[in-house]
């Protein structure tokens, strides 16, 4: 008779990943692409008023835009490859009753 203080290995969840997962790979890639989004648009705010062309305040936010899609689209893939490879969410989907 097994002992009922102690859990059957089978039965339990898998162990959590833990923030390791989360700061290995794109996380910090994509926050830093968000940051120097900002960075880039605050510049391009200073250098367009300093110098009142248009066009200098186009090419910064325009560099600005392109470095904050880049760091959203990173997140948004390593959101998704993280919750297709959690192992957690394969155990309560198969052994947990809806």
């Amino acid at each position: 008779m097994p002992d009922p203080g102690k859990v059957d290995p089978n039965l339990a969840p898998p162990p959590s990943e833990g923030m390791a997962s989360y700061e290995r790979g794109g996380m910090w890639l994509g926050v830093g692409l968000l940051v120097a989004a900002g960075i880039v648009y605050f510049l391009g705010f200073v250098v367009g008023i300093v110098t009142m062309t248009p066009v200098m305040i186009a090419l910064f936010a325009a560099l600005a835009v392109l470095l904050a899609l880049a760091g959203g689209i990173v997140l948004v893939v390593k959101v998704v490859s993280d919750r297709a490879r959690n192992r957690e969410d394969d155990y309560y989907s198969k052994n947990v009753d809806h």
